[in-house]
């Protein structure tokens, strides 16, 4: 397994920020279709695959309610793990909103 390196603690945040918003993208799109499909959800982001990089489309969706699946809630303790760690290496507290966002849908 290789190493990431960062030029300085900006890139190394956005990097961190970028795969934060494609986990929740993938999300919200799986739950969505898991939604309509009346289907289980099969994620998008597994250790294999990491995360993708989702294609949305430009039209507005209609909302649904708030669903974290199983397979979903996996995810995301594994990435709040990933989230903590890179908060306490670029020294950055206000990333702690993300952590709370990730318990809010962990417990739900």
């Amino acid at each position: 397994m290789s190493i990431d390196y960062y030029e300085n603690n900006g890139i190394r945040k956005g990097v961190l920020l970028s795969r934060y918003a494609d986990l929740m993208k993938n999300w919200i799109n799986d739950e969505r279709e898991g939604y309509f499909t009346k289907q289980e959800v099969e994620p998008a982001v597994t250790n294999e695959s990491g995360i993708v990089v989702p294609q949305l489309s430009k039209w507005e969706r209609q909302s649904i309610p708030p669903h974290v699946s199983d397979e979903y809630r996996l995810v995301f303790v594994g990435f709040r793990g990933y989230l903590q760690g890179e908060m306490t290496e670029i020294g950055d507290q206000t990333l702690s909103k993300e952590v709370e966002i990730l318990d809010r849908l962990i417990a739900t």
